[in-house]
Parts: C-alpha cells; sequence; structure tokens
C-alpha cells in the first residue's frame, strides 16, 4: 500500500550488507528495519500477510512494553494496565501501524525506545550499573529503526518515579547509581555519544539530511506549525481523556475530589511535564512535513498514556463496584469498536491493492503491451480506494506487478478521458474484486466500461 511499494521493489535485489551500507529508498537510514523488511522477502517472498503477522507481533510487544514501563514508572499494576489499555485504545495509528508494511520503522523504534525507558528507570531504582549497558543499546536500536528516536535523551531527566506506591520522584543527580560507578551525568553522557556517532554514520551512508530534505518545509510560519501541534495533540489524546472521564464519573460522589486532589499532587504534576515533553519530542520533528499521518502519533501519546493511568488509578477506589466495572468496560469496548472500525477501512484500501496486483499481473493485454499502462477508475468509490490504496506510486506498482522496470504507468482521473499512448483499461472495484477492462477508441469516457 502506497509508501510499501518503493521499499518492497528496492530490497528486492539487495543483501543484508547492502542495507548496513546504504540508506533506503527515501534516503532514509534506518537499517534494522530494512533488515527485518529484507527478512520477509527472502522467507516469504511479497506475501503480504507475512508482513502484517510481523508488524502485529512487533505491536503487541510494544503494548506489553507500555504495561512494563508503566509499572516501573508508576509503580502499581492497575495503573500501568490503564496506560497499556490508553496505547493499546488509540483510534486511527495502532491500526495503520499493523497493517502498512512501511510502519515497520516506528513499531521497532517504540519498542527499543520503550525498552531503554525501562532500563533507564530500573537504573535509577536499583543502581545497577549493567541497567545503562541494556539502556543504551536499546536507544541506539530505535534510533537505527528510525532517526525520531534521537531526541529520546531529552526526556529521560523528566521520568518521575513512583516507588511503593508512592511518589518518590527522581533521586540526586550528582550521586544516583554511583556505587556502581555511574552518575546520573556520565550515564547520560552515552546517550548523547552514541547519538553523535549514529548521525555520522547515517551521513556516510548517504541519507539526507532535513536541509535537503524536499519533504521538509522548515520556512514554514510559526502559525502553521502550531496549528499542527494542536492537530496532532487531538489525534493523541481521545483514548486517554475518554478513560479519566469515564473512570472519575464511574468512582461516583468521591471520584471528582479525588481527581482534585490529583491535580495537585506533585508527582502528577511532574508525570504531565514529562508526558507534555514527550509528545513535543516525537511530534516536532514532523512538524515541517506538509503531509499529516496517524503514524506520527503513534508514539508521541504514550506520555498521555501515563498520565491517564496514574489518574484512573487514583480516582478510582480500590475495590471498584461492578457499576463502575460495566461503565469502564463499555468505554472500552466503545473505543475498541471505532478502532476496528478505523482498521477495516484500512484493510479495505490493501485489500483493493492486492486485488489490484493480482488483476495487473493476469492481464492478457498487459502482457502485450510494450510501452504504457493507462488505467481509469470506471466509479467514484474505486477512485477513493484507488487514491488511498496507491498515492502516487502508480507507475511503481505498475512495474512491482508485471516485473517489467520497463512499463510504465499511469492514472487518469474519474470522469477524464486518458490520454497519450499506451494500452487504456477501465479499472471497477465491486464487492472485493477488481475488474480490468480495455477501453476502445470508440469510447468518449471510461464510464461507459
Amino acid at each position: 500500500m502506497s509508501d510499501d511499494f518503493p521499499h518492497v521493489m528496492r530490497l528486492q535485489p539487495l543483501h543484508a550488507a547492502d542495507v548496513l551500507r546504504t540508506s533506503d529508498v527515501f534516503r532514509y537510514y534506518r537499517p534494522l528495519t530494512q533488515l527485518t523488511l529484507l527478512a520477509n522477502l527472502r522467507f516469504a517472498a511479497d506475501a503480504p500477510w507475512t508482513f502484517r503477522a510481523v508488524n502485529l507481533a512487533l505491536h503487541a510487544s510494544v503494548v506489553g512494553a507500555t504495561f512494563l514501563v508503566g509499572a516501573l514508572v508508576l509503580g502499581r499494576r492497575r495503573a500501568a494496565f490503564v496506560a497499556m489499555l490508553a496505547f493499546a485504545l488509540m483510534p486511527k495509528a495502532a491500526p495503520i501501524a499493523v497493517l502498512w508494511t512501511s510502519a515497520r520503522a516506528d513499531l521497532l523504534m517504540a519498542a527499543f525506545a520503550l525498552l531503554s525507558i525501562a532500563s533507564w528507570v530500573s537504573w535509577r531504582r536499583t543502581g545497577g550499573g549493567w541497567w545503562i549497558a541494556v539502556s543504551v543499546a536499546c536507544y541506539a536500536a530505535a534510533v537505527v529503526s528510525k532517526e525520531s528516536a534521537v531526541l529520546l535523551p531529552v526526556v529521560l531527566p523528566l521520568i518521575p518515579v513512583a516507588g511503593d506506591g508512592r511518589p518518590e520522584g527522581l533521586r540526586d543527580m550528582s550521586t544516583d547509581g554511583a556505587e556502581a560507578g555511574w552518575t546520573f551525568r556520565s550515564a547520560w553522557l552515552w546517550f548523547v555519544v552514541v547519538a553523535v556517532v549514529l548521525m555520522a554514520i547515517r551521513q556516510l551512508a548517504g541519507a539526507r539530511t532535513p536541509l535537503e530534505d524536499p519533504n521538509y518545509h522548515l520556512t514554514a510560519p510559526l502559525a502553521l506549525d502550531l496549528a499542527n501541534i494542536v492537530n496532532y495533540f487531538n489525534r493523541t489524546v481521545p483514548a486517554s481523556l475518554a478513560l479519566v472521564v469515564v473512570g472519575t464519573v464511574a468512582a461516583g460522589g468521591a471520584g471528582w475530589t479525588r481527581f482534585v486532589q490529583e491535580a495537585r499532587d506533585p508527582f502528577v504534576r511532574r508525570l504531565a511535564l514529562f508526558a507534555a515533553a514527550w509528545f513535543l519530542v516525537f511530534i516536532v520533528p514532523v512538524l515541517p512535513m506538509p503531509s499529516r499521518s496517524e503514524l506520527y502519533v503513534y508514539f508521541a501519546g504514550f506520555g498521555l498514556c501515563l498520565l491517564a493511568g496514574r489518574i484512573v488509578d487514583q480516582v478510582l477506589p480500590a475495590r471498584v463496584t461492578r457499576a463502575a466495572t460495566a461503565v469502564l468496560a463499555a468505554c472500552v469496548l466503545a473505543l475498541a469498536a471505532y478502532q476496528l472500525v478505523m482498521a477495516w477501512r484500512t484493510h479495505d484500501a490493501l485489500e483493493f491493492s492486492s486485488r489490484f496486483v493480482a488483476a495487473l499481473r493476469g492481464s492478457d493485454a498487459i502482457r502485450r503491451e510494450p510501452r504504457r499502462v493507462i488505467v481509469v477508475p470506471a466509479d467514484a468509490d474505486t477512485d477513493r480506494v484507488m487514491d488511498l490504496a496507491l498515492a502516487g506510486y502508480f507507475y511503481l506498482v505498475v512495474k512491482f506487478a508485471t516485473g517489467r522496470p520497463g512499463l510504465d504507468g499511469a492514472r487518469a482521473p474519474f470522469g477524464d478521458a486518458p490520454t497519450g499512448e499506451g494500452l487504456r483499461l477501465s479499472c471497477t472495484y465491486e464487492r472485493g474484486a477488481v475488474t480490468l477492462a480495455p477501453i476502445t477508441s470508440a469510447r468518449s469516457s471510461p464510464t461507459g466500461s
């Protein structure tokens, strides 16, 4: 689907060594991501379900890691469970992360970044020096999965830590871990060193910088960036906010009182600062991008999920009544149902993509065409799903499906007469089937096919 095709086509003739020393098709240096995609191709060819199965397993590991980090930071399993629910039930980002092959980078980055955070917090609580080595290694893996993780060290000093159910906050930065030969500053410095080394390797691999990236609009007005921040925040907050509101209501008359108390709690305020910093660290790098993607908020909302987990856990009584449990369950089911609807829409576009490729491969007319294939959607519904599934990569899809690099492909807008030389085909997507029919010169419009 859309970005998936360029990745797969570029990787088909490559070997592992090629992936390690060069940037990807979009000139980003993400060798770990590319290696996993290459492994997919080698073991299962280009079967779409295998890519999605790996993505689903990675998403499950990310969800599990949110519980692990939640338990370490919040100090209570119930709070960690709510935080995990808030992350898993984000409306649109999770289905896209699972179903898009090109989302592999976000999944790997999230998994390793969370493991890095978990190891860091474990070091802050126990002082075991080897936790730092694990944390730095996981940070490096996150960065070579997707470069957005490079700013992760910025939020490390802001992580509040609860112990035994009581807010403790952070310990003294100058002495924490000193018994293992580490101080906060010396440990944090290793993250900076790794970041610098990886950015240098990235340059040697030919990866583009923001200044030369045509997709970056660095001179965009500040008002536009602020509008984008609000837009992304609105997409990030629904699940966390819904759980907090419903949890407060389900707690009954005492719920609001406990909520106000939580808002004044120093630990909660530090957690809110961390959530805001986390959101900005993972959103600011994509603000110059004119196009918007739900993938950008997949990981940016994690801090808000921790905040929601803490608040809901403290607002609810130790023993939740059956009525409150029913209300919370209804909220979870509603969020899950909405997510399934979003997943089905994405799945429909993926089904079209798969069936369209099969139709191109099975067309005798295309086999006989030496130069160019022009496809015209036969109706508005086909035009919509084709735009969602293939975006601007139609020409690559034709080459991918036919295995003929010299065969050009073009798509004419619905309702317009196709222009130019080549084989003209009308495309209909109906009841899960794609039909390609030649357009004769006598026809004035593809809608008549």
